[in-house]
């Protein structure tokens, strides 16, 4: 057996362990600090990377989530409005058929037309009015200064005319993907795409369809111009002329119906859409968290053992640096 003093191997491979325990057991407790498995990418490379890539996905898909409840919150302010116009333009026809009888007289029929004329200029001053964070949802002037896309509907009147209708709609971003071009009226572009349009229409529906000016008229002025042209007020045989206009009421009323049905499938849409991507997102988060938590279980057991060997290890590395004087015995 040899006696050194310059080199104490024992105590050196007692120390080099005891580091290693030190390392390992700092990490431990790292991972139990934090709940995490990897807390750096040094601790799991190629899982901190799947990590980044999983939790980019996620969070896309939160936000996605947020956009579309912002697109039904806007879409269900249009509709509401809309039901209101419907509602009321369902009185104005009513109206419009009771001034067609012929046992009403010409001042019955003008104080009639004077009463569409003030239910008229609600409804003007409340396309003007719908307003969802500071976007003029019916004002086809503004929505086209923002930039807002547009499309036409076309609508074949009843008394042979033909009108077109421009339409605007909001695109909704509501999930992760980016880089999508194109532009469609209602739904997605196609497969791959995260987008959909709400929609909504503009103010100038109303003139366009019932013949005369409305926007921006008070009722004295629309009351005037139901009576110069239909026949509201003190004239014989202004029944076929209220007709007529009753007819494009009507064609109003399906106009305004539509897109009630459309802003109302937009909001199922949305609703589906926010459904799935919670789900997805449940699943991925599934995913990241069985990558990149810790399992305590694992890891208080592996705790227990390294602060066993913390322990051990300090003990025997005192008895390491001892064994030099035992040489001290050969001298004296």
């Amino acid at each position: 057996m040899a006696f050194r003093i310059n080199y104490n191997y024992l105590s050196n491979f007692t120390l080099t362990q005891l580091h290693n325990t030190e390392h390992n057991l700092n990490k431990v407790v790292t991972q139990l600090s934090s709940g995490r498995r990897i807390v750096t990418a040094a601790d799991d490379v190629s899982g901190y990377n799947i990590v980044q890539r999983l939790t980019k996905v996620s969070r896309g898909i939160e936000q996605g989530i947020m956009n579309a409840q912002d697109g039904i919150s806007l879409t269900q302010v249009a509709l509401a409005a809309t039901q209101q116009m419907i509602d009321n333009y369902q009185t104005v026809r009513q109206k419009a058929l009771q001034a067609a009888n012929e046992t009403v007289n010409p001042a019955e029929r003008k104080q009639i037309g004077t009463e569409i004329a003030k239910i008229i200029e609600a409804m003007d001053r409340l396309a003007q009015s719908v307003d969802f964070n500071e976007f003029k949802l019916f004002q086809s002037a503004k929505l086209k200064d923002l930039g807002v896309h547009s499309f036409t509907m076309k609508y074949e009147l009843t008394t042979g005319e033909s009108i077109t209708v421009t339409m605007f709609t909001f695109m909704i971003q509501y999930g992760p993907a980016t880089g999508v071009t194109g532009k469609t009226s209602f739904g997605a572009n196609g497969a791959g795409d995260n987008r959909i349009f709400a929609p909504t229409f503009t103010d100038t529906i109303f003139s366009k369809v019932l013949g005369i000016k409305v926007q921006d008229q008070n009722f004295q002025q629309i009351a005037k111009a139901l009576e110069s042209k239909y026949g509201f007020g003190n004239v014989e045989k202004a029944e076929s002329k209220i007709l007529e206009f009753a007819t494009r009421v009507s064609d109003l009323i399906n106009i305004l119906s539509d897109q009630a049905a459309n802003m109302g499938s937009t909001i199922n849409q949305l609703q589906s859409i926010i459904n799935f991507n919670e789900q997805a997102k449940t699943t991925i988060d599934e995913a990241t968290s069985r990558i990149r938590d810790v399992d305590f279980a694992k890891a208080t057991a592996r705790f227990q053992k390294l602060q066993i060997l913390m322990q051990s290890g300090t003990a025997m590395l005192a008895q390491a640096n001892q064994l030099p004087q035992y040489a001290l015995r050969l001298i004296g």
